[in-house]
């Protein structure tokens, strides 16, 4: 290629020609491409047979665009930070990608941004290297790993990102549900533990685990409690604090709804001790 020609796909060499004369000193053993994400992992030894760079450009450029897929990337499209990479391998449960092997994607020295198309024509390097490179007899071999390994790695992305879209939606209605429970909203409290009613005693982490009965007994949402009291809700459930829905009523001084408690079994838990206490001695 001239100086200054218009960049193409780089040339793979075509294999009849060049496996009898490495076959003399490539070894009878696996081959491994010394490239993330596949370093760990063995390709077979093919028959000699041309393999089109094209594909293997594609199967490469498929590899690299299931980070797009990820619902975590933020970065614009064609590009993504070390960081999108890191989470990638968090919900793919491949290895991590070091330093030095981020460093050869030629990040942007400014944005610290991997553009694909920088990555792509790195995964590509060690086919086109004259010394060092991949033995022409392992492209086919790559070529199947690569494809075989991006169709797993999408199924398993796109149920990470199926997962936490579910999660999402969890600790949306969650939370819609104990400010309904604070606010009263017996309706709606009812309608939603008619559809999901492990949220009776749902112990809510946003919360310091405290469970709906023990917020609408703070807020002295009487009514509502009543209700979830012939629902069977824990009356002395205790939260993170070792709290109980009485610690919660009294703290709010609510002092109708701490008899309503008492008198349906509602105890203090560990945690109604004054800290104050220890200072004053």
């Amino acid at each position: 290629q001239a100086r200054g020609a218009p960049h193409h796909t780089p040339r793979i060499p075509a294999l009849k020609h060049q496996v009898k004369k490495q076959q003399m000193t490539t070894p009878e053993t696996d081959y491994k491409y010394k490239v993330w994400p596949w370093k760990s992992m063995d390709i077979k030894k093919g028959d000699a047979v041309d393999v089109d760079p094209k594909a293997m450009k594609q199967a490469f450029a498929n590899f690299v665009d299931l980070f797009e897929l990820h619902s975590k990337k933020k970065s614009e499209k064609g590009s993504c930070s070390q960081d999108e990479i890191v989470l990638f391998c968090k919900d793919t449960k491949v290895p991590f990608m070091d330093d030095q092997d981020f460093g050869l994607l030629k990040p942007n020295k400014t944005t610290r941004l991997v553009e694909f198309k920088m990555w792509t024509n790195a995964l590509m390097k060690p086919l086109t290297k004259k010394k060092g490179g991949c033995p022409p007899e392992y492209f086919q071999g790559l070529l199947d790993l690569v494809t075989s390994t991006t169709k797993d790695l999408k199924e398993k992305i796109l149920a990470a990102n199926d997962k936490r879209k579910k999660e999402k939606a969890w600790n949306n209605k969650v939370a819609e549900f104990f400010i309904r429970c604070e606010n009263g909203d017996i309706e709606f409290v009812k309608k939603e533990l008619a559809e999901t009613p492990d949220l009776l005693d749902f112990k809510n982490d946003m919360r310091a685990k405290a469970t709906p009965f023990m917020v609408a007994s703070g807020k002295g949402q009487m009514d509502l409690c009543k209700i979830l009291l012939e629902m069977k809700a824990n009356v002395n459930a205790e939260d993170s604090f070792e709290w109980t829905a009485l610690n919660w009523a009294k703290s709010e001084g609510k002092e109708n709804m701490v008899k309503f408690l008492e008198a349906n079994g509602g105890e203090l838990g560990a945690g109604d001790e004054d800290d104050d206490d220890d200072d004053d001695e």
